[in-house]
């Protein structure tokens, strides 16, 4: 695949979040640094799976400097269940 073909490319990224805030805000930085220049169109899915970390705020400040960054957040329904329900919350 030639750069002039991955030009076309329309590319979507998801990206699981569990107590990441060391590391999530980095990751995106990076991954918008690499694939804007080859891309033409893409976008960013961060879905935080109850994170009790300040990886919910991290993301809201990634959301602010890269417009092509979409949220997801889950959230806990009934806390004798042992998995997460989603909430349909994407935020742009």
């Amino acid at each position: 695949m030639t750069t002039r073909d991955m030009k076309n490319l329309h590319l979507s990224i998801l990206i699981p979040v569990y107590n990441s805030e060391k590391t999530i805000g980095h990751l995106v930085d990076n991954i918008v640094e690499v694939i804007t220049p080859l891309v033409h169109l893409h976008e960013i899915v961060l879905v935080n799976d109850g994170s009790v970390d300040k990886s919910h705020e991290v993301i809201l400040e990634a959301i602010e400097k890269h417009p092509n960054i979409y949220y997801q957040q889950s959230v806990a329904l009934n806390k004798n269940r042992k998995f997460n329900d989603a909430e349909v919350a994407l935020k742009k």
